[in-house]
């Protein structure tokens, strides 16, 4: 499956005009021709486009059920907040341009990001040893995992890695955007650092956000991400560019993924990254990769996640469909 080839020009300029038709030989118009009959042939054409239409929704439905982790509300959760990338234990000559980069694919993705100099919540961090590293979070900046069980903390550092990804989610109000967490909602600042991360609790972490939705397909309640943890071993990201690890930590941070590795192997992914070997390691997001994040981010959030996925389904292949275009008018 074709690649799409999203450099940082290419994600931050708009496509070139379409180019002008030639100038007609003649002044003189040509008569309009008689409406031709539709041959048995055009319609059993039309019938197989119209089913491989059907049969390629159908499987960007699949894909998206599979590549989605679906919230305890029955919900597809993404940021409400303009995403804020900070990166760390990177060089410092490559940290500014992953970040930027991590804020190009949001732009084309229509995903809000702040400006920068903004408090990090999309934080991604180079580590020796990931289950060590969430350990000690564990102990020292609780914050870093919301109002998660001890379960759901300790099910991420027994990942397999070399990847750690996480998200905090809440309930947010459908109609007045309060926060269940708040007042007692933070998070430190220092990721890393000694101590004093913020307590993610509420007084009361079953309250709901105040809606005062009245309707049979309408949530109460949509699901928004507040932060995501992108955490890298060293090892792994040796010998990988700036460009894949920011395309990776980019997909990886702005939707929950289910973690099926199934259904990221059954196209061409950035999600693939630490699953492949190095010499067939994907270069930078594919076209499925920026569909899947511009869908979730174009569908409305107060549906159930069976009719959110509907409405991704039908901008996901619209995105697809404009890439395709666009690779086939592109000269390069």
């Amino acid at each position: 499956m074709r690649t799409t080839i999203l450099s940082l020009a290419a994600l931050t300029l708009a496509t070139s005009a379409a180019a002008q038709s030639s100038p007609s030989q003649s002044d003189t118009p040509a008569p309009s021709p008689a409406p031709a009959e539709t041959s048995p042939l055009q319609t059993a054409q039309s019938e197989i486009l119209v089913e491989g239409d059907r049969e390629r929704r159908r499987t960007i439905n699949a894909y998206i059920a599979d590549i989605m982790e679906e919230e305890s509300s029955g919900q597809y959760a993404r940021f409400d907040a303009p995403i804020c990338p900070s990166f760390s234990g990177f060089s410092e000559n490559v940290v500014a341009f992953m970040e930027q980069r991590v804020r190009d694919v949001a732009k084309a993705a229509d995903v809000k990001a702040a400006e920068p100099g903004c408090k990090g919540n999309v934080l991604v961090r180079v580590v020796e040893d990931g289950p060590a590293t969430i350990n000690t979070m564990r102990a020292r900046h609780k914050g870093a995992f919301g109002t998660m069980l001890p379960y759901e903390r300790r099910k991420i550092a027994e990942g397999q890695g070399p990847a750690y990804v996480w998200h905090l989610v809440t309930s947010t109000g459908a109609d007045d955007g309060s926060n269940r967490d708040e007042p007692g909602a933070g998070l430190s600042n220092d990721f890393g650092g000694d101590g004093g991360a913020y307590s993610m609790l509420s007084s009361d972490m079953f309250k709901t956000g105040k809606s005062n939705t009245k309707s049979l397909i309408l949530q109460p309640v949509r699901q928004a991400i507040t932060h995501a943890f992108v955490l890298i071993e060293e090892d792994a990201a040796l010998g990988l560019s700036p460009l894949q690890i920011a395309d990776y930590a980019a997909v990886m941070a702005l939707a929950r993924s289910s973690g099926d590795t199934e259904a990221a192997r059954r196209v061409s992914t950035i999600r693939a990254l630490f699953d492949t070997p190095r010499d067939e390691a994907p270069e930078l997001l594919s076209d499925w990769d920026l569909a899947l994040l511009k869908s979730l981010y174009a569908a409305q959030t107060n549906l159930r996640a069976g009719q959110q996925r509907s409405a991704m389904t039908r901008m996901f292949e619209k995105t697809l469909v404009e890439n395709e275009s666009e690779g086939e008018n592109d000269p390069g």
